[in-house]
């Protein structure tokens, strides 16, 4: 799949849940994500909220996106930077007038946090069917070719000490 394709499954089905982590433990709430486009996915949150705090600790992150009878669902794991520019944080206010219930009328009223998912992975699976399932990379072309390579060596390291494992005190093989 393409990330306009992600970016459309996401726009389709703006209600997802955002997972963190807050020192060791996880933490996952609903939200709805302002937008998403080939440059990744966009977020807003009051900058008091705890949520904020752990992506300024930690900014690793995973969404989960799903269609309202969840026949599809879509996981996008990467990390998260803030966007500061005003124009944008203008657009978010009209674009989600709800905000201004939060007394965030003006841009660069400092409750107003957004955030992008702009690396990562992003995977697409149509429940029931493992052979359905589509994985994309968002930004790191080479990341699964280099997930790859380590797993390969991590095994044949592990393979090596099997074999070892097997070999009696006496030498004789088992």
């Amino acid at each position: 799949m393409s990330l306009k394709e992600y970016a459309n499954f996401a726009n389709e089905n703006k209600t997802c849940y955002l997972a963190t982590v807050d020192g060791d433990q996880p933490r996952v709430r609903a939200m709805g994500m302002w937008y998403a486009d080939e440059t990744g996915f966009y977020f807003q949150a009051q900058s008091v909220k705890a949520l904020i705090k752990q992506l300024q600790k930690n900014p690793k992150v995973e969404a989960y996106f799903c269609t309202k009878d969840f026949s599809k669902a879509m996981r996008v794991s990467g990390k998260v930077k803030f966007i500061d520019d005003l124009k944008l944080k203008a657009k978010c206010i009209e674009d989600r007038p709800f905000v201004k219930n939060f007394g965030i009328t003006e841009p660069s009223n400092p409750l107003l946090a957004i955030f992008h998912l702009y690396t990562g992975e992003a995977y697409l699976q149509i429940m029931g069917s493992q052979k359905n399932a589509t994985k994309g990379s968002m930004v790191i072309e080479r990341m699964n070719e280099q997930i790859d390579a380590a797993i390969a060596e991590r095994l044949r390291a592990a393979q090596k000490i099997l074999v070892v494992s097997h070999v009696r005190p006496d030498g004789d093989e088992r």
